[in-house]
């Protein structure tokens, strides 16, 4: 009996040592007798600690029963530190903090970047603005499948697309109106058209994965220019992440059209971009040796692979206060098209119309698109940032067209033997639209009601179109592409009518 009565107090004995008490009190500004809330109260006992709440108190519950240093701490305060003894009732201890002259603070400022790429950054700055305006995260050109921002703009409620000859989505129309009554904007600086005929910009020239985000201004504010009454676009490019980010993608593909029938396509090596006035004024009597005869030496043979990629490294320095990032963008696409055109025309003398003609068309397109990006800022302070953008876009667009055209007319129908006069044309095409900008900006805060910001501009835009030959041959049983071709080298000669 006595043994399992020494038993069960040595249990309690060493049950209470575990249990031990609860430590706990206030923390006090002793100049002023305020709570202070935020102090770190730490034992010398590894585990153990807590953080005053908004009246100043603490509690660190379950403390074993012991001798411990007790600290506390606070910005601008002199850190306590005392020697406690912890039994097993509650030990309550009320600590007053002295000022730290040394580490006095007139005041503390929290500050974070905003990451402008994400949905609810997005959401956040529709809601917000004073315009009625959508935003295109960069989160969800990441996920969009669109190559282009020409085909990415039209993921924007009231907004359609204008689309090119190929099918390509080229212009945007803002709330119904036509193209010219929109401009675009890179960074929120007007950029030049490369043609010079319109001040519309196509978008089908900006690669869309070197946006940040894409923004679409659907009503004017006063800051803004009066051409745009329909709209502005404003493509803000990528911003330099907060710390070292690389990224690079790589997609292929293969046209099945072309597993049919060849890729015809011309020699554009040896073409001259300026005409023989250009080059030598005109007082110059331009001969047939002026004019290379790459755009009627054609290729056909299977293309290679469509090829698609991209590629961006970024990175801050100096405490967050120097950014760059340098991104690129490259597009290879290989394209093409079988279609029947019918002419038909209606006489007086009939009560039905009659098909006049048909043409045959084989398209054979390459296009490719390169776009560069480079953007690096400073901030000198919350008050003052620098920053210094460059961009440079390229679309080179080569397209043959080979037409098979018979005519049903009168004139080129012979209702007896049955024949029908036959047409062969080839079409070669190049064009090519370049966009550079080099932007410097500055934002300055000088007071709390007066800010200044200014912009350097440097843009140009080109729209060339050195060649646009068409090659025709009348009464001829075949094509002008399989006439003269060269089977041992694959390439076609030219051919008089």
């Amino acid at each position: 009996m006595c043994q399992r009565i020494l038993l069960f107090v040595i249990l309690s004995f060493f049950s209470l040592q575990v249990l031990g008490g609860t430590l706990k009190g206030t923390v006090l500004d002793k100049q002023t007798g305020e709570p202070i809330t935020g102090a770190s109260v730490r034992l010398s006992k590894k585990g153990f600690y807590d953080v005053s709440g908004l009246d100043g108190t603490f509690s660190i519950k379950n403390v074993p029963a012991g001798v411990y240093q007790i600290h506390v701490s606070f910005v601008s305060f002199q850190t306590y530190t005392k020697e406690i003894v912890v039994g097993n009732k509650d030990l309550v201890l009320n600590i007053a903090l002295e000022e730290d002259a040394r580490q006095l603070l007139n005041e503390v400022v929290v500050s974070a970047n905003v990451d402008k790429s994400t949905e609810n950054a997005a959401r956040q700055t529709e809601r917000k603005a004073n315009q009625l305006m959508n935003i295109v995260s960069g989160k969800a050109i990441e996920l969009s499948p669109d190559l282009t921002v020409a085909n990415l703009v039209q993921r924007v409620s009231g907004i359609s697309i204008e689309r090119n000859s190929n099918g390509d989505g080229q212009y945007a129309i803002l709330r119904g109106m036509d193209k010219r009554y929109n401009y675009t904007l890179v960074n929120g600086i007007k950029i030049p058209s490369p043609d010079n005929k319109y001040r519309y910009v196509p978008l089908d020239i900006f690669p869309s994965e070197l946006l940040g985000r894409l923004e679409v201004f659907k009503t004017l504010t006063p800051d803004m220019e009066g051409d745009a009454v329909g709209g502005v676009i404003n493509m803000v490019m990528k911003d330099a992440p907060e710390r070292l980010e690389v990224s690079a993608n790589l997609a292929t593909g293969y046209n099945q059209l072309f597993m049919d029938r060849d890729f015809v396509n011309f020699n554009t090596k040896d073409l001259n971009y300026k005409s023989p006035y250009e080059q030598y004024g005109n007082n110059y009597n331009a001969t047939l040796k002026d004019f290379p005869k790459g755009a009627v030496q054609y290729t056909s043979k299977r293309p290679m692979l469509n090829l698609v990629g991209g590629f961006s490294v970024g990175n801050r320095f100096y405490h967050n206060k120097f950014g760059v990032i340098l991104a690129g963008s490259f597009q290879n696409t290989y394209r093409g098209s079988n279609s029947l055109f019918y002419s038909s025309t209606v006489y007086d003398t009939e009560k039905s119309s009659r098909i006049t003609s048909l043409a045959e068309r084989q398209y054979s397109e390459q296009q490719s698109r390169l776009g560069l990006h480079a953007k690096m800022d400073f901030r000198l302070n919350e008050n003052h940032k620098l920053q210094w953008y460059n961009a440079y876009m390229n679309l080179a667009n080569e397209q043959l067209r080979d037409t098979k055209t018979t005519d049903f007319s009168s004139g080129g129908y012979d209702p007896v033997s049955g024949n029908a006069g036959l047409t062969y044309s080839t079409r070669s095409r190049l064009t090519v639209q370049k966009i550079f900008n080099s932007t410097l900006q500055g934002t300055h805060k000088l007071t709390d009601k007066f800010k200044m910001q200014w912009s350097a501009v440097y843009s140009s835009a080109t729209n060339e179109n050195p060649y646009n030959t068409s090659v025709s041959l009348l009464g001829k049983k075949e094509s002008i592409l399989k006439k003269q071709k060269n089977l041992s080298s694959g390439k076609y000669k030219k051919m008089g009518t």
